[in-house]
């Protein structure tokens, strides 16, 4: 028994139209997109390069490349400017000459920068120029120094078009930047902490100028000219050199001297240096301690937190007097709101030496409005060796629910 097969439907051949029709939609498909090509670099061509980046500001570059023959990029000096020292929030400006020697147009444009550049003939609408075959230009770099207290970089990028020699040029200023009247050390502070008030301590401080190298110093001002004394010499350069600051030039050592005294406890004092700068003319040093005596105070400060402002508080500081049994105290100054008593507390034979001792019993009424007492007690005596002592205060008083 034989099967027979399935009819099977058979495609007509193509024919010679349908292969041109479907040629022809090739081809218009192709145009469209030779047009949307042309489209796309026209776009391109009339896109400005500013705000862009340098790598993409180059790619736009090369669409508006200057037929004819190449120039000639060349610049007059070395693009790296050192401009040695320079103050701080200051700015400075150094201009290049930027020359075509070449035959035919540079195109010249901005490239990267992290410094404020200005070139002569650009403009906010026009972020390119033409420098035509034997003109120049100036290109001129503006920096502003800040706060930065040491080296100092920065650059800006001119790109160019049609020197086959060079693409790029690279400007840069370097130098350091200093206070514009510099101190060592930096905070202009000499801390003694603990010294007998017998005794004699020295210090130096160094002083110069980043922008003026003839800096004088005028005068020098103490507020305590018999316990406190400076004078001046000019800088050495070894001191420089030890202290990073071989770019300054001039400058002076100030030497101050902490004499005896007998004034006793905590102290703070200031040295005013005027000098000829016009935008430093004073520099205040400080000096601050505590010098110990004859005279003593356990502990050596009024500190009292958490106080009640409706209960008030005491506390008792205790002065231990040495070589004077019958030393008499006043309440020469106190902080508003303190009451401030002086007790004598007893008497004692030591091996060398009568020792008297007394309390100091400080006060915060009641009543005493909330907030924050801080300032001095200063006790006068009549001890030969300590004839004022002062005693830090600091009170925190609080409010009622």
């Amino acid at each position: 028994m034989s099967m027979s097969s399935p009819d099977v439907k058979q495609e007509p051949p193509a024919t010679a139209a349908s292969e041109s029709w479907s040629l022809l939609r090739w081809l218009v498909l192709a145009g469209l997109l030779v047009a949307a090509g042309g489209l796309v670099t026209a776009a391109v061509k009339l896109m400005p390069t500013e705000g862009l980046p340098g790598e993409e500001a180059k790619k736009f570059l090369v669409n508006k490349k200057p037929d004819g023959p190449p120039g000639k990029a060349v610049l007059v000096e070395d693009t790296t400017y050192d401009f040695g020292s320079m103050a701080q929030k200051q700015e400075g400006r150094h201009t290049w000459i930027f020359k075509n020697e070449g035959s035919g147009d540079l195109l010249l444009s901005m490239g990267d920068a992290d410094c404020s550049c200005t070139v002569a003939n650009f403009t906010k609408d026009e972020p390119t120029y033409t420098l035509k075959a034997g003109d120049q230009t100036e290109i001129t770099l503006t920096w502003k120094t800040k706060t930065v207290d040491g080296p100092f970089k920065r650059h800006a990028e001119i790109l160019i078009l049609n020197d086959p020699d060079r693409s790029v040029v690279r400007f840069v200023i370097k130098g350091t930047v200093r206070p514009a009247v510099a101190i060592n050390p930096p905070d202009g502070v000499w801390s003694v902490a603990v010294i007998p008030n017998d005794q004699t301590l020295s210090t130096k401080f160094a002083i110069a100028s980043a922008d003026k190298p003839d800096l004088k110093i005028v005068k020098m001002t103490s507020s305590s000219p018999e316990e406190v004394v400076p004078s001046a010499i000019s800088l050495p350069d070894a001191d420089k050199k030890g202290m990073q600051w071989e770019a300054m030039k001039g400058g002076y050592l100030i030497s101050v001297e902490l004499k005896p005294s007998k004034n006793l406890g905590a102290f703070q004092e200031e040295i005013l240096v005027t000098t000829d700068h016009p935008l430093v003319p004073d520099v205040t040093l400080t000096v601050h301690g505590k010098r110990t005596g004859p005279i003593a105070l356990t502990p050596d400060s009024v500190r009292m937190h958490q106080v009640k402002s409706e209960e008030g508080a005491e506390t008792v500081i205790v002065i231990v007097v040495r070589n004077a049994p019958d030393t008499r105290f006043e309440v020469a100054e106190k902080p508003d709101n303190l009451k401030v008593e002086i007790i004598p507390a007893d008497v004692k034979t030591g091996t060398e030496a009568t020792i008297r001792r007394y309390k100091m019993v400080v006060t915060v009424p009641p009543g005493t409005p909330p907030g924050q007492i801080e300032g001095t007690i200063t006790l006068k005596s009549d001890h030969p060796e300590g004839r004022q002592v002062k005693v830090p205060v600091d009170v925190i008083v609080l409010g009622g629910e």
